[in-house]
């Protein structure tokens, strides 16, 4: 495995204009890279799901510090998200209903759902100041 290359770095507020700047570098950065439109597209939902999971749940609609790594090496992108949200966990939230129809489901909730499914890995840990670092990696080699 090569070492890992940094291809963004990225610290702003949490407000939508910032995260929709930082999804913009992504995309611009897997399409470099030479990500395939599934790992870009996957990557892409993946830090827009989590980014606005910050925004809206983490800070409460209130900007606060947020920051973006995206690293590559030969085998995988790898995304850090950091924030000063209070710490969660996100395994204690509740799975939501993806088996009832449609019609039956609660809107909202499905974040989380599409991350995990969308990533090839999701940790989480807390900061040494109480927040939140998120890291999810996409392989680039399907298997």
């Amino acid at each position: 495995m090569d070492p890992q290359l940094e291809l963004l770095d990225l610290h702003g507020p949490a407000t939508r204009k910032t995260i929709a700047a930082m999804i913009e570098a992504v995309i611009a950065a897997c399409v470099a890279v030479g990500a395939d439109h599934e790992v870009s597209y996957a990557v892409r939902l993946a830090v827009e799901e989590a980014s606005l999971n910050i925004l809206n749940h983490g800070y409460c609609g209130q900007p606060g510090p947020i920051a973006l790594r995206l690293l590559r090496d030969d085998e995988k992108i790898v995304v850090i998200l950091t924030d000063s949200a209070p710490s969660f966990t996100p395994d204690s939230l509740e799975q939501p209903d993806t088996t009832s129809d449609w019609q039956r489901r609660e809107i909202g909730g499905y974040g989380w759902h599409l991350i995990r499914s969308m990533m090839d890995g999701v940790q989480h840990k807390e900061t040494a100041d109480g927040g939140n670092e998120l890291t999810l990696t996409k392989n680039l080699l399907r298997a």
